[in-house]
């Protein structure tokens, strides 16, 4: 037999020689898309009016121009000022604005400075509430997941405590809140708090109670809100109740009510459900009134036959690990787990804040800027949601580092005809059914 039959052809690496001769040359083509739906939701608009006299006339870049380069360079996945460095010239972004140059990234420190107040911080979260008044007009009942999360710090920033961090324990930190509506996926509301901040009653309603006011104010409109033990407290129960918000909350199990629970659990009627797994989960459900709360209210039991949990609740000699769910819902109690349930989302979401969004990575050391900051983010991340929802028609709301990589970081040219711009982009670009489709949806709007 031939030898060359049991030779295997060499990997091919052919010599090609680099010439940096391309003018014009972006790797965000997707991003002028992108920029015109921002601006078709009258993000523009309400940066101008909120802080269009924030600055003197003679300013080379007004403080709506460094926001809304904030917010661009957030939505293209960066996550820190100083990478701003590598958008000063980029080329697309300089045609999309005007400019020759953008803001140079020391002045986007400056610039986040100027929220010192309140006040200041107040009109930009304004901003993002018109957003999500216009999104959410048409939905009649909301999924309000509230939680909290954890960000470390690694300076003498203000508001740095030292508080429960479960990641870097010692760690100073902050200890932001978020309210995410689950069917939209978008994030409602945020506070940014010092890490030793616990959730306080008074804090968990107002939290509750302002989280409900930024959505639009319909007459017929459904609250249910879900939230895990950290929001376990008479007040918040309260509220909904004479709001006629609905709930389900985890419950810390105290003594009363573990005694409850043993008592239940020999005597009490459960429940098996059918589960996917071969895991043994039963339910049920109690009358019960802890000490400090005002009347009784319906808690609804979960048990589990499954290896131990760090995070289990309580155990009983047969090996089941119980759970209980304060509820005025008078569905079924399995429909009421199968509910709680999918309050797994919010971790998701916060997970992909911090990964996708950076904001974990703080940029002054100044609190209300940093909150500020936390702020712009968070609109660019429901911004991204809403992308993919309105203008691609997407059916699964992907992670925004997935959209980026598919329909923004598309390499193009920008060129001049005619006197005027024109963005070429690759012939046989896979995703360019997406760009016409989310290009049609922003044409139906009008100019």
């Amino acid at each position: 037999m031939s030898p060359s039959l049991h030779t295997s052809p060499s990997i091919g690496n052919y010599k090609i020689t680099e010439t940096f001769t391309l003018q014009g040359a972006t790797h965000y083509g997707g991003f002028n898309v992108l920029s015109d739906f921002v601006r078709a939701q009258g993000i523009d608009h309400a940066l101008e009016a909120a802080f269009g006299q924030e600055k003197a006339p003679w300013a080379t870049y007004t403080l709506p121009e460094t926001l809304r380069h904030l917010l661009d360079g957030y939505l293209l996945g960066l996550e820190r000022i100083w990478h701003f460095e590598e958008l000063e010239e980029e080329p697309l972004l300089c045609a999309k604005r005007g400019r020759e140059r953008l803001p140079d990234f020391t002045l986007l420190y400056r610039e986040l400075a100027r929220f010192d107040t309140r006040e200041k911080l107040g009109r930009l979260r304004e901003v993002g509430e018109k957003l999500l008044r216009q999104a959410l007009a048409e939905q009649v009942w909301y999924a309000l997941d509230l939680d909290s999360t954890v960000e470390t710090l690694y300076g003498q920033q203000e508001g740095a405590k030292v508080g429960p961090n479960p990641h870097k324990p010692g760690r100073p930190s902050y200890h932001p809140l978020l309210c995410r509506e689950r069917k939209s996926g978008l994030v409602i509301n945020s506070w940014l708090r010092p890490g030793n901040t616990g959730i306080a009653a008074t804090d968990a309603v107002k939290f509750l109670i302002q989280s409900v006011a930024r959505l639009p104010r319909h007459h017929r409109r459904t609250i249910l809100m879900r939230a895990d033990r950290g929001f376990d407290c008479e007040a918040v129960y309260t509220c909904c109740e004479t709001r006629r918000w609905h709930y389900v909350v985890k419950v810390r199990v105290t003594p009363d009510l573990a005694s409850q629970i043993w008592q239940h659990a020999e005597k009490g009627r459960w429940r098996r459900l059918e589960g996917e797994d071969d895991t043994v989960m039963e339910v049920s459900e109690i009358l019960f009134q802890r000490q400090c709360w005002s009347r009784p209210r319906r808690v609804v039991l979960t048990r589990k036959l499954e290896p131990p949990n760090p995070q289990g609740l309580l155990w009983d000699a047969l090996g089941y690990n119980y759970a209980a769910y304060v509820t005025d819902l008078d569905w079924a109690a399995e429909d009421i787990v199968a509910f709680y349930d999918k309050r797994g989302d919010v971790e998701k979401a916060i997970g992909e804040l911090k990964e996708d969004m950076g904001i974990g990575r703080i940029s002054t050391g100044e609190f209300l800027p940093n909150w500020a900051d936390l702020e712009i983010k968070i609109l660019a991340f429901n911004l991204l949601v809403l992308y993919q929802r309105q203008a691609l028609g997407w059916k699964v709301v992907h992670r925004a580092k997935t959209l980026r990589r598919r329909v923004i970081a598309i390499a193009g040219q920008l060129i001049r005809t005619a006197g005027q711009w024109v963005l070429k982009l690759a012939q046989h670009c896979r995703w360019q059914v997406d760009l016409w489709r989310a290009r049609l949806w922003l044409a139906t709007l009008g100019p």
